[in-house]
């Protein structure tokens, strides 16, 4: 307790037992001779009563009321660090939340762009595949005509032989050797090349 407060409380009390001590106004001012020097006795008494009142009023009121404020004080003080420990917590936990979110993106980022290039390597593949089985079919086309035409060439240089052989027959009168008609034959065939190429 600060020396104030202490100074206030001992003429509040003094004040309260001052009156007690003069109750008869009349025999005071016929002692104002006697009067002037302080009765050793009344003021040791009023000395006593205040100590004992500032006694009980300080260990009846201001020790329990100090220890409440105390307590108010610590149970204040334990709330306000648990609620920066649970702040930190928080603001730790906030963290590591954003973190992971971040990572999440990232990793979402990483298997986008892996689908996107595995989507157009296998687009790339498929075009490949496309094209060579484009190309097989050309060639396949290409074959697939060459071999009619040499089918129809053969068929007709067959048919062509047969009728040539026939004529030569009925125009010679006579029957034609293989010689004659290979060389028949190959002129005729020259002929319908040059007739062709033009």
């Amino acid at each position: 307790m600060t020396t104030k407060k202490k100074l206030i409380l001992a003429i509040s009390s003094f004040l309260l037992v001052a009156p007690l001590s003069s109750c008869d106004l009349s025999e005071s001012l016929g002692q104002v001779a006697d009067g002037l020097l302080p009765n050793l006795w009344l003021t040791l008494t009023q000395v006593i009563v205040v100590l004992a009142t500032a006694a009980v009023v300080i260990f009846l009121a201001y020790k329990p009321l100090k220890k409440k404020l105390k307590q108010r004080q610590d149970y204040i003080e334990n709330n306000i660090k648990d609620s920066e420990d649970k702040k930190a917590q928080a603001e730790k936990k906030l963290l590591e939340a954003d973190d992971a979110v971040i990572e999440a993106q990232k990793k979402a980022g990483d298997i986008i762009q892996e689908a996107q290039k595995t989507a157009e390597l296998k687009a790339q593949s498929e075009q490949k595949a496309l094209a060579l089985s484009i190309e097989n079919q050309k060639e396949q086309a290409h074959k697939d005509i060459e071999a009619e035409r040499a089918r129809m060439i053969s068929e007709a240089h067959n048919q062509i032989v047969s009728t040539a052989i026939d004529a030569s027959k009925q125009i010679l009168g006579r029957e034609v050797n293989e010689d004659d008609n290979k060389k028949m034959v190959d002129d005729f065939i020259n002929q319908l090349s040059e007739g062709d190429n033009k």
